[in-house]
């Protein structure tokens, strides 16, 4: 009994190795097609997350960037912009655009922001950035290009956009009004486009349907659309809100 125990240890393995040896062994090629479907796999899904981060930063109502993906892309031009570059942004809204979800409803004025979306992206340059903000609020952003030549592609959306279409089956003058300015890369995107900011608010002031252009002659007394907007809600629409040198 106790000669035999020590032989079953030895036995056994040589029994189990006998039966391995009977499976047959996958050849590399196998296992590198295993592999490369993996990566395949890999690549699939790592292409469907970067389509869900991208549409996460598109506005589904004009089909723009949104204020997320409008931030994002300002923040890479502010990082990768050499010294003294000149950058120049429009701001662009639809004229009385309350009044019109008033008489047509939301559904229409949200078809209309979509209008105004495909019309502005057809209309845009290679290099520029457009997307929505709060509310009809559309910027353009122009790395590298100077304030004439900024003026002269705001006009040409503006005419081409300022236009009579026909909405859910209601027609509307899809009126715009633009304002052009310096980009300056300074603080946030708010504060970078508030030159702009201030001529479309300009272009509002002095009968709509128009594209002003900033100059350091254009003043306003309070520094910001918002503020003056408030401003206007807390003391009348007649209000003079703009001074002019």
């Amino acid at each position: 009994m106790f000669l035999v125990r020590p032989v079953v240890g030895p036995l056994l393995f040589f029994v189990l190795m006998n039966i391995y040896s009977s499976f047959p062994i996958a050849a590399p090629e196998t296992f590198s097609g295993q592999t490369y479907d993996l990566a395949a796999e890999n690549a699939r899904l790592h292409a469907e997350l970067h389509a869900a981060q991208e549409l996460a930063f598109i506005d589904h109502k004009s089909g723009l960037l949104n204020e997320r993906g409008l931030a994002q892309r300002y923040a890479e031009l502010k990082r990768g912009s050499p010294p003294r570059s000149t950058h120049s942004a429009a701001m662009i809204d639809i004229d009385k655009f309350k009044h019109i979800n008033e008489r047509v409803g939301h559904l229409t004025g949200d078809a209309l922001l979509g209008e105004l979306g495909s019309c502005l992206l057809a209309h845009l340059g290679s290099d520029d950035i457009a997307g929505r903000q709060i509310g009809d609020g559309f910027v353009v952003l122009m790395p590298n290009t100077p304030l004439d030549a900024a003026t002269e592609r705001a006009r040409a959306m503006r005419d081409a956009c300022d236009q009579v279409t026909t909405v859910r089956g209601k027609t509307i003058h899809l009126s715009v009004s633009a304002g052009v300015g310096p980009l300056t890369l300074d603080g946030d995107l708010a504060e970078a486009t508030q030159l702009a900011d201030q001529a479309l608010y300009h272009a509002k002031l002095t009968g709509r349907a128009r594209t002003s252009v900033w100059s350091p002659d254009l003043k306003f007394n309070v520094k910001s659309r918002s503020r003056v907007q408030h401003a206007a809600g807390v003391l009348g629409t007649r209000l003079l809100l703009y001074a002019r040198k």
